[in-house]
């Protein structure tokens, strides 16, 4: 999984517990456990989705998989955000309010 830029993977900056990783196992589920940051720390995972990263061939999922994950403000108190992973690859993460960070884990069955 490759992060676009304006987003970078927060486990290698801060929580190395939480680094962004993927695998595809024996039977060709997808597992993604991703921790995402704007790169400013402004509040950029917001209502528009927007992509923070993008999947190789061969882990893509054959639909579209949507998945709850936890979000947060900068210095606040956070919620509920939404993370996607399309069948061209894309993840997009979305949050109500603005988000400057993001956890979450997927699994899904690849094409």
């Amino acid at each position: 999984m490759q992060f676009v830029e304006g987003f970078v993977d927060r486990g290698l900056i801060v929580e190395h517990v939480w680094i962004s990783k993927y695998c595809r196992d024996l039977f060709g589920r997808v597992h993604i456990k991703m921790s995402m940051q704007s790169d400013s720390l402004e509040n950029t995972i917001t209502a528009n989705s927007p992509v923070v990263a993008m999947m190789p061939e061969g882990f893509r999922p054959r639909e579209t998989i949507i998945a709850a994950a936890y979000g947060w403000p900068n210095n606040a108190v956070g919620g509920i955000a939404t993370m996607v992973v399309r069948t061209n690859g894309e993840i997009t993460a979305r949050g109500v309010p603005s988000y400057a960070y993001a956890q979450g884990q997927i699994t899904y069955l690849a094409k």
